[in-house]
């Protein structure tokens, strides 16, 4: 059984959930997973990727991109030398960047990768594109190695950066990443979804825009999303609103109309259902500790 890594056991973590830190293999490394999304950039060396049961060659260049509950290993490693990124993506990219609106986002963060199915969550980013992933790399060490005032904005923006180029390369590049033509289109509806979250968005519209039957729009949700539409877009929107309780000081009335909900007691009660404590007392909790 996969070893289980928790964010809450690396220092630091619990204020503000962001670690990092360079590794290197020989040999082998033990199938684990994490409760945390993992970025993982591999420098230099060679060998042999176990991820979620199936193996991948890899080498420089090579990204990957672990969601919670995925597994890999490591075996046949020579000179293996990474740098891995542990973090929270809600609390760590900057929430208005409009980088969830980003089908490459949602390629990467966003649709599942089940247990046995081909992972999709990797890219490659060799030749000219390495040196500019290395002076991120180096930017966020220093950062993070500092601890200067204001370490935690340089962090969030040098991340949020990062992850932009990366998404812009697995959704544009074909050279960086190849994307089958249904993950694409999935990753295109939940980017128009994370646009329009203060619109009415109906099963209708998002059969348009993929082309899709209903019957296959569910089916395609429930496989990538583990959910139906409307429930996602639920899910989404109540996302949203807990990020613009933590981080803004509109009021929980503005909050839900800027999530989509145009009854207020409605979204308290849905708010509540999901995170088990009204708006109110979830900003109380979660307000984005400042930066000193």
């Amino acid at each position: 059984m996969a070893h289980i890594y928790h964010l809450t056991e690396y220092p630091g973590t619990g204020e503000f959930p962001f670690t990092m830190g360079p590794a290197t293999v020989e040999g082998a490394f033990h199938e684990h997973a994490h409760d945390f999304v993992e970025l993982v950039v591999i420098l230099r060396g060679s060998g042999r990727h176990v991820i979620n049961g199936r193996t991948y060659d890899c080498g420089a260049g090579d990204v990957y991109v672990f969601s919670p509950g995925s597994t890999h290993a490591f075996e046949k490693a020579r000179g293996l030398t990474m740098v891995n990124i542990m973090f929270t993506p809600e609390a760590i990219l900057i929430a208005d960047s409009g980088l969830r609106r980003m089908p490459g986002y949602q390629a990467l963060f966003g649709l599942s990768n089940a247990i046995g199915d081909r992972f999709r969550c990797m890219m490659n980013v060799s030749g000219d594109r390495l040196p500019r992933v290395r002076r991120l790399l180096e930017e966020l060490a220093v950062e993070y190695e500092s601890r200067r005032p204001g370490y935690r904005s340089l962090i969030r923006a040098t991340m949020t950066g990062l992850v932009v180029l990366m998404c812009r390369l697995y959704g544009e590049d074909s050279a960086a990443a190849v994307v089958s033509r249904p993950r694409r289109i999935m990753a295109e509806v939940a980017g128009y979804i994370e646009g329009r979250l203060d619109e009415e968005i109906t099963v209708e519209k998002l059969m348009r825009l993929s082309g899709m039957s209903r019957r296959h729009l569910f089916r395609m949700f429930n496989r990538n999303f583990g959910m139906p539409p409307v429930r996602y877009i639920m899910e989404k929107r109540l996302d949203h609103a807990a990020g613009l309780l933590a981080s803004t000081g509109m009021s929980v009335t503005q909050v839900g109309f800027s999530s989509g909900f145009s009854d207020s007691n409605y979204f308290a009660r849905q708010f509540k259902r999901k995170y088990h404590v009204p708006p109110k007392e979830f900003r109380i909790r979660r307000r984005v500790i400042s930066d000193y």
